[in-house]
């Protein structure tokens, strides 16, 4: 319920100060067991994505933002759960498989962190692990590109991108080899297309 009374407050306040603006959104995005998958700007990027995203999106977050206990009593409440981003966090992955399982829809920022200067925008910054998620829940992924900054009146766009079929990558056995084009076709929809 808080996460609907969020986006009902803030999408037009964002709207009016950001000025935002949506293309290439699909008629038919499908509303469960989907991965979206966004470059990762500003601590408003969530925000944004959950924003233009019609379901609700259950991200995962660093950890040390649930350090508070009411910010992470908040996180939670918007359906947002912690990742260890310095060490191999199964329990995260374990929770983001479970979420898709269960037909939501994962929000991950590929990056793992906040890239602000072009020339730091590379491929090896993107986490094979977004692949590893993929296939084992056979979610579908939806690239999103945030544009533009989000300064006072500024102009703040999310360009979606063509939606990512797992299915065809399943002819991959390799798993290393197969995660690997995944997260390179993630890559170049989110920054090459």
């Amino acid at each position: 319920m808080l996460y609907n009374i969020a986006k009902i407050i803030l999408y037009p306040i964002f709207k009016l100060i950001n000025l935002f603006r949506v293309k290439n959104k699909p008629a038919n995005i499908p509303n469960k067991n989907l991965i979206i998958c966004a470059n990762h700007k500003s601590n408003l990027d969530p925000l944004m994505v959950a924003l233009v995203v019609d379901e609700k999106v259950n991200f995962m977050a660093k950890k040390e933002l649930f350090k508070n206990n009411f910010f992470a009593a908040l996180l939670r409440k918007l359906y947002a759960f912690p990742v260890d981003r310095g060490n191999s966090d199964i329990e995260s992955i374990r929770t983001a498989m479970s979420r898709l399982k269960e037909g939501k829809i994962l929000g991950i920022f590929p990056e793992g962190t906040r890239i602000k200067r072009p020339e730091d925008i590379k491929r090896e910054n993107f986490n094979d692990g977004i692949a590893m998620i993929a296939t084992r829940t056979n979610s579908d992924i939806l690239p999103l590109e945030i544009k533009g900054d989000y300064k006072l009146f500024g102009k703040v766009e999310i360009v979606y991108k063509d939606i990512i079929k797992i299915e065809d990558f399943k002819s991959i056995s390799n798993k290393k080899e197969q995660y690997e084009k995944i997260v390179d076709e993630i890559y170049n929809r989110i920054y090459n297309s």
